[in-house]
């Protein structure tokens, strides 16, 4: 009887968990297929490559997501990550440190 009971609790509780992820989360499941697609179309793409057969895969790893908003802090290119890296770690971007943190810590 307490084994069907913990089977049933776990029933119960992973349904609730998946209901939630379709309902609030729904993004990131259609995210998830949408990996998998690049994944898929990545290793066919390798694959006609090494055997040097013809074919009209394109990889889409690089592209941005048709599911995610575009609307992103990252950089897009080489150039805006280094100056945004540079502004980063830059002596001039750091806060100062304040002589009584200074002590505290030594």
């Amino acid at each position: 009887m307490r084994k069907a009971g913990n089977v049933l609790v776990t029933a119960l509780l992973t349904a609730v968990f998946v209901l939630l992820g379709v309902f609030v989360f729904r993004q990131s499941y259609l995210r998830l297929a949408e990996a998998f697609t690049d994944l898929c179309r990545s290793v066919g793409y390798v694959f006609c490559k090494l055997c040097g057969t013809e074919h009209t895969v394109t990889p889409t790893v690089t592209e941005y997501s048709r599911v995610l908003s575009r609307h992103s802090s990252l950089p897009a290119d080489l150039a805006g990550f280094s100056a945004a890296a540079k502004g980063t770690f830059s002596h001039a971007g750091r806060q100062s440190v304040s002589p009584a943190s200074r002590e505290r810590y030594q």
